[in-house]
């Protein structure tokens, strides 16, 4: 049975190993650093996990933006788990989560390249933007 709940420091490092799937890249082929998702939980930003037995399977995170939004960053669910509804569920608390922070509403993004994902937001209810450019520049 899948259980969904904020997440923990505890859980980062399966979150982490989650977050290597290919869905997840940047365009320049990087993974998100472990420290951007230890942030997330200790900032008390918004961080839910799925779990089944002891394993997690799934999350969800983003933070709260000006102007009363949240900016969801990432979502991913282990791939024998996907078609489940576990996804949608995660959608679902992390919205009732940002509901009850009072927040007007849900931004997220999408790379234009994965029409499985864009499809998902679809069918959750999310309108679909404007095209834009990303743009980006790496400090290392």
């Amino acid at each position: 049975m899948i259980k969904i709940r904020e997440a923990t420091l505890k859980d980062v490092k399966q979150c982490y190993e989650l977050s290597k799937t290919p869905e997840l890249r940047t365009p320049t082929g990087k993974v998100p650093p472990i420290h951007w998702l230890e942030n997330i939980i200790k900032e008390k930003q918004i961080f839910v996990v799925a779990q089944d037995k002891k394993e997690i399977v799934g999350f969800r995170m983003g933070e709260r933006m000006a102007g009363n939004f949240a900016i969801a960053h990432l979502i991913a669910v282990k791939k024998e788990y996907r078609n489940k509804g576990v996804g949608k569920q995660l959608v679902n608390y992390f919205e009732q989560e940002c509901k009850k922070r009072k927040l007007r509403g849900v931004l997220t993004y999408v790379y234009a390249n994965n029409p499985k994902t864009i499809n998902f937001f679809i069918k959750n209810g999310y309108n679909k933007g404007s095209k834009v450019i990303e743009f980006n520049k790496i400090f290392e």
